[in-house]
């Protein structure tokens, strides 16, 4: 029993003083589902994903933990997930570290250092200062919005109630919508008729 008690301690002391923070810390501002809008390395032309065929990467902030996948612009569903770890909260420097704990096998056990922030459009922004490759030394720039505005900006582009109502079912059927925010989203598209 004595040397239970003493492993504690040990370990609760070798946490004090930490400069990292789990939960209700910064990152809960984050807290949502994003998806990658634009992407720039260093000075490069950014590359826009908001008119793109391709699968859009998506980001999955619940707190400390993060989920990426790919998101298929013609169906709004989850097609891939790619890879997921914790997102931890630097206190003195205000910035974050990516710890890579799963997906793609090159990347187990990275940690990247990155800045969270929200620009005048409340968009996410994160960037990271590159430090191998041909893109060391450069910042790279990624710019997310939030998955509900991706679905509503879908919607208008719809030419007829009809595909509105079938992008609404789709996003419910894909989980990005409640049963209630489903049912009031299609109240107000049969009110506009």
């Amino acid at each position: 029993m004595k040397v239970m008690a003493s492993i504690i301690l040990v370990a609760a002391f070798s946490t004090l003083g930490t400069p990292y923070v789990y939960g209700e810390d910064p990152t809960d501002a984050f807290v949502g589902t994003w998806v990658l809008e634009t992407f720039q390395n260093g000075s490069d032309t950014p590359k826009d994903f908001t008119a793109t065929k391709e699968p859009r990467e998506i980001l999955l902030i619940t707190g400390p933990h993060f989920i990426y996948g790919r998101l298929s612009p013609s169906t709004n569903k989850l097609v891939e997930l790619r890879q997921c770890g914790k997102l931890l909260h630097r206190k003195e420097s205000n910035t974050y570290e990516e710890h890579i704990e799963a997906g793609n096998k090159n990347m187990i056990g990275k940690v990247y250092p990155f800045t969270l922030k929200f620009d005048q459009n409340k968009r996410l922004i994160k960037e990271r200062n590159l430090t191998t490759g041909i893109n060391a030394g450069k910042k790279q720039r990624q710019v997310w919005v939030r998955f509900d505005e991706v679905l509503t900006n879908a919607q208008q582009g719809s030419s007829t109630l009809g595909d509105k109502l079938i992008g609404l079912k789709k996003a419910y059927d894909a989980g990005a919508l409640t049963e209630k925010e489903y049912q009031q989203q299609k109240a107000k598209l049969l009110d506009q008729k």
